[in-house]
C-alpha cells in the first residue's frame, strides 16, 4: 500500500462561519471547517456532517484529493 503524504503541517484549520461576537447565542453553534492549504491556496469548506471532528476529516481528504488526484491537477 502507498504511503499517503502528510499535509497537515501546511493547513490552516478554521471553524466556519465563526460564531457571533454579540447578542445571545442560541443553538449549539457553527458546525463547519474551513481548511486551506497554505503552498496551493486550495480551500475546502464542509459543513454537511453535525461533527466539527467528522466535517474536519471530510475536509482534508478533501485537500488531500485535490491534490494527489490527476484529474484535479489538469494532467488528465
Amino acid at each position: 500500500m502507498a504511503e499517503k503524504p502528510e499535509f497537515t503541517g501546511t493547513l490552516t484549520i478554521e471553524v466556519y462561519p465563526p460564531r457571533p461576537t454579540s447578542g445571545q447565542i442560541c443553538g449549539p453553534g457553527p458546525q463547519g471547517i474551513k481548511v486551506t492549504h497554505q503552498p496551493s491556496g486550495i480551500v475546502a469548506i464542509v459543513d454537511c456532517e453535525r461533527s466539527q471532528h467528522k466535517n474536519k476529516m471530510l475536509a482534508v481528504e478533501m485537500i488531500e484529493a485535490a491534490l494527489t488526484h490527476p484529474m484535479y491537477r489538469g494532467i488528465i
